[in-house]
C-alpha cells in the first residue's frame, strides 16, 4: 500500500506543478499580452490617397431635358469612377451662381438654358484619392444643332472663323506695304542709275572739252603755216 500511495503522491504534485503559472518560475508575461496578439491581428496598411490631375470633361450633349455626367477619360491616375468622388453641379449665368446638386447625373432644364454649367469633383481619401477637378460646358442649348455651334471653350465657331479671317486679311495688307516699299526701293535704284548716267555724260563732255581745243588749235597751226608760206612765195 506504501508504494502506490507513494505513486499518487508523485503524479498529484507533477499535475499541481504543470498548472502553475509560468510567474511561478520567474518567468513574467509581458503586460497587455493578449491584447497585442489581437492588434497584431487585426491591423491593415493604410491606403495611400493620390491627387486628381488631367482633364475632367462632361459626358452627355449640353441641350435642355439632357443627362449629363463626368467624364474621366483624360483625368489622372487612370481608374477614377464615380464611387471616387464627389459631385457639385452648377449653373453659372452672368454673376448668379445657382446649385444643381450633388448626384453623378445632373439633368439639365428649362431653366438652364443659355446659363454655363459647372463641375467639380473632390477625391475621397478613403478610396484613395484626394485634389479636386473642374470643368465649365458650353452654354446650354435647346437643341444638338445650336450646341455644335460652339467649341469646347464656350466660344462661337463662327466667331473664331470671322477672327482667322481678319488676320488673314491684315496679313495681306501687311504684304501689299511690304510690296509697295519695295517698289519705292526699286524706283530709288532706278533714279540713282539715271543719275549716274548722267554723271557719265558729264564725264563724256568734259573729255570731249579738251578734244575740240585740240582740234581749234590744230586749225590754228594750219593757217600759221599757209601764212608762212605765202610770205616766202612772195
Amino acid at each position: 500500500m506504501k508504494m502506490r500511495q507513494w505513486i499518487a503522491v508523485a503524479l498529484t504534485a507533477a499535475t499541481v506543478i504543470a498548472a502553475c503559472p509560468a510567474a511561478a518560475f520567474g518567468e513574467a508575461l509581458p503586460e497587455n499580452y493578449a491584447g497585442e496578439q489581437a492588434e497584431s491581428v487585426q491591423e491593415v496598411p493604410a491606403v495611400q490617397a493620390v491627387s486628381l490631375s488631367g482633364e475632367l470633361k462632361i459626358k452627355g450633349p449640353v441641350i435642355i431635358n439632357s443627362a449629363i455626367s463626368a467624364d474621366y477619360e483624360k483625368v489622372l491616375p487612370q481608374g477614377v469612377a464615380d464611387d471616387c468622388v464627389n459631385f457639385l453641379w452648377e449653373s453659372i449665368t452672368g454673376d448668379k451662381t445657382t446649385e444643381l446638386g450633388r448626384q453623378a447625373v445632373c439633368t439639365l432644364t428649362e431653366a438652364d438654358l443659355d446659363s454655363r454649367i459647372r463641375l467639380t469633383i473632390a477625391g475621397i481619401p478613403e478610396k484613395g484619392f484626394t485634389g479636386s477637378l473642374t470643368v465649365l460646358s458650353i452654354p446650354v442649348c435647346r437643341t444638338a444643332e445650336e450646341a455644335a455651334r460652339y467649341n469646347e471653350d464656350g466660344t462661337l465657331k463662327e466667331e473664331t472663323a470671322e477672327e482667322t479671317t481678319d488676320k488673314e486679311t491684315s496679313d495681306e495688307e501687311i504684304t501689299d506695304e511690304e510690296f509697295t516699299d519695295k517698289e519705292v526701293t526699286d524706283k530709288e535704284v532706278t533714279d540713282k542709275e539715271i543719275s549716274d548716267e548722267e554723271f557719265s555724260d558729264e564725264e563724256i563732255s568734259d573729255e570731249e572739252i579738251p578734244d575740240e581745243e585740240i582740234y581749234d588749235e590744230g586749225i590754228s597751226h594750219a593757217g600759221l603755216e599757209e601764212t608762212v608760206f605765202d610770205e616766202l612765195a612772195s
